[in-house]
């Protein structure tokens, strides 16, 4: 709280620096005019997504399938790739036609990518999220080098310091933001799964005793003794529980990222035409 509290002094005291210097380091008027407020918010969610997807497929396949960290990877490695490819050919494309078409692609590709991530069993593996990463791959790479693209389209020369730093404030707030928001979310929607799945795990009721049953005939040749048997088999029910609780927890945030994307285009209507580029003077003498 402390840090917090001074944190947002020093952001009032900055700003009212800004606001008042006839010669501001950053010119907040320049900031928030026109589109840049809303380019800004846009740079923070894409970072927010991007970050959210590599933070909940590998949790997954920690948490529920058991993998190692080492062993995540080939289901990442797929968001990479495709974008080596694509970069250069989106960037010729851009050439040609408004920005905010191709940017609107990308994040509807990755509106896709999530809602078909949301359709998670505590069955997928690696390869189950091969669809999902491909389409998200594309459409990052649509979506932020259009971004990128036109946002270049608002910068004055007089204003680049403004620009770059409204800019990569807007990253590195995505990138906090969305790490510790992502997973808060995650981790609460597990605990709020883990209480409803809970109240279904009844002692006595037929389909408790039935599943324990199940549970204690399969480890009874590992076991010594009855007792034992009831041990484990309670401590693999109280497992499958907690697995069931996160992807539960894991679809709810796939399915949240996949309704903030759409929103996020829907924003995309207000996005006004770019200003005109300067007309700069001739270097040759008349």
């Amino acid at each position: 709280m402390g840090l917090t509290l001074g944190g947002c002094a020093l952001i009032i005291a900055f700003l009212a620096h800004e606001l008042t210097h006839d010669r501001p380091w950053i010119n907040l008027r320049f900031a928030i005019g026109g589109n840049l407020p809303l380019l800004a918010l846009y740079i923070s969610f894409f970072r927010l997504v991007i970050l959210s997807t590599s933070y909940i497929i590998p949790q997954y396949l920690i948490n529920v399938q058991g993998y190692r960290a080492l062993e995540v990877g080939g289901a990442l490695i797929w968001i990479a790739m495709p974008q080596f490819l694509l970069a250069p050919i989106i960037a010729t494309i851009l050439r040609f036609v408004d920005p905010r078409i191709p940017m609107a692609l990308g994040f509807a590709f990755i509106g896709i990518a999530c809602a078909l991530a949301g359709q998670l069993t505590s069955g997928w593996a690696t390869d189950d999220f091969l669809p999902s990463q491909i389409l998200q791959a594309v459409g990052q790479t649509f979506a932020l080098t259009s971004l990128t693209w036109f946002s270049l389209k608002h910068l004055q020369p007089a204003e680049i310091l403004t620009f770059g730093a409204l800019l990569q404030t807007g990253r590195l707030f995505g990138s906090e933001i969305g790490s510790a928001f992502i997973q808060t979310f995650v981790r609460v929607r597990e605990q709020i799964h883990s209480n409803y799945v809970g109240q279904h795990i009844v002692s006595g009721a037929p389909s408790t005793v039935a599943r324990l049953q199940a549970y204690a005939q399969a480890v009874m040749s590992r076991s010594v003794g009855e007792p034992q048997d009831t041990a484990r088999a309670a401590a693999l029910l109280a497992t499958a529980a907690r697995k069931q609780s996160y992807v539960l927890a894991y679809i709810d945030g796939f399915m949240f990222l996949a309704i903030a994307v759409t929103v996020g285009l829907l924003l995309m209507l207000t996005l006004k035409d770019p200003p005109e580029a300067p007309v700069l003077p001739s270097a040759r003498p008349p």
